[in-house]
């Protein structure tokens, strides 16, 4: 593939494989994806070179001429293959679903000239066996050899977190505050994300405005953030608890004002200074002369 067969057809039979550089005819695709993928075979006459994918099973779709972009063939069924020829001058479309799967070994080599690959004990990947390196090439020996050989890499999706949108509560009945509680939620990485809250859900909001940071942590050590705001307003208006004058009837007028000792008390649920204000109205019209 573009001259890269000689960078990929380099196992000395000690690993060195392993260390290889990606080169820029490599291909890539995420856990979980499903693929749609086109092998092209431009040979003249009837060359057939029969397409093998490694660690993936295809599902072929249709076969479609090179030259007119007509489909040939269709593909009505389900089958899942390993291996599929394709003539010259066509195009074999097929599917390809990238399934995680349990990592039974791990192949830990040294550069040369120590002898290789080693097989060693499996170490714990909460991102399964599936990421990593595999081969897709003719399955006719030296036309891999001289140069009809690739690699797609798949790799773990990055870890992402979604935070709720910003949330607006009433103050709970009493309270300067309010109990609030929300979730986020996390995608991608490696194995089961947990996800940490700053403060937690279920803890007290005071009244008024709290950011709120989300952090989710993967099985890999790798972390997201996202941050939200949660408002409390306070719906809850004080209480006066007591009133009372000391004096409650005076006469005669006098159009004097005289203090008829006014007191008052009240409560809020928030500890603020509660401010009063007295208004003083007549009962009889006001005279003229």
């Amino acid at each position: 593939i573009e001259h890269y067969a000689a960078v990929l057809h380099a196992n000395a039979g000690n690993g060195d494989w392993l260390v290889m550089a990606r080169h820029p005819t490599s291909r890539y695709a995420y856990v979980g994806d499903v693929l749609e993928l086109t092998v092209r075979n431009d040979s003249a006459g009837n060359g057939v070179h029969p397409y093998h994918l490694h660690g993936f099973s295809m599902q072929p779709v249709r076969m479609v001429d090179n030259a007119t972009g007509d489909t040939l063939y269709e593909f009505d069924y389900d089958e899942f293959v390993d291996t599929v020829d394709v003539y010259g001058g066509q195009s074999f479309v097929f599917r390809a679903r990238v399934d995680d799967r349990p990592k039974f070994c791990d192949i830990t080599p040294t550069s040369p000239p120590d002898p290789g690959p080693v097989l060693g004990t499996c170490s714990e990947d909460p991102c399964g066996g599936v990421v990593g390196r595999w081969l897709f090439h003719c399955h006719i020996v030296n036309h891999g050899a001289l140069g009809m050989i690739g690699e797609v890499t798949i790799l773990a999706k990055p870890l992402e977190i979604t935070c709720p949108s910003n949330i607006a509560q009433d103050n709970d009945p009493g309270e300067c505050g309010a109990v609030v509680t929300f979730e986020a939620t996390a995608s991608g990485g490696c194995g089961v994300a947990t996800i940490e809250y700053d403060p937690p859900s279920g803890s007290f909001f005071p009244v008024g405005t709290t950011t709120v940071t989300a952090t989710a942590t993967d099985e890999s050590g790798e972390t997201a953030q996202c941050t939200f705001d949660v408002t409390v307003e306070d719906v809850e208006p004080p209480v006066i608890t007591s009133s009372a004058v000391a004096i409650s009837t005076f006469w005669s007028p006098s159009h004097s004002m005289i203090n008829v000792g006014l007191s008052a008390t009240a409560t809020d649920n928030c500890p603020t200074p509660v401010t009063f204000s007295v208004a003083v109205y007549g009962d009889e019209d006001d005279e003229l002369d």
